[in-house]
């Protein structure tokens, strides 16, 4: 078996399984920022507040739809990196680009458990 196989086997079965946990990663994010109930959307929480008279409430609604963006980011980020993975392993199947590993050599730890 050549090495570009084997890379994209290894590939392959890296989607695979990680496919698993990537779906409720972004299903639970998108229900913690978009739900509509208040014990549980960032944003309903946010507006449920509006009319709230605690002298905090302006901190907490900031909190909230600063968490609302920040969880709409971090969702952002694993479908870009889900999409430049799948391009590159698209690239290396259709053989449009040849398959690279770039690894540093192995250097001795002079702090090995074991002599």
């Amino acid at each position: 078996m050549s090495a570009s196989q084997n890379l994209l086997r290894s590939s392959a079965g890296g989607v695979f399984s990680g496919r698993i946990g990537r779906k409720p990663t972004l299903s639970a994010g998108w229900q913690k920022v978009f739900s509509p109930d208040p014990a549980l959307g960032f944003l309903a929480h946010a507006a449920s507040l509006a009319s709230a008279t605690n002298p905090d409430t302006a901190r907490m609604i900031f909190n909230d739809r600063l968490d609302a963006g920040l969880a709409l980011f971090f969702m952002a980020i694993v479908v870009v990196i889900l999409l430049a993975s799948a391009r590159e392993w698209i690239l290396i199947a259709t053989k449009k680009k040849a398959p690279s590993v770039k690894e540093a050599p192995y250097v001795e730890s002079g702090f090995a458990l074991y002599s």
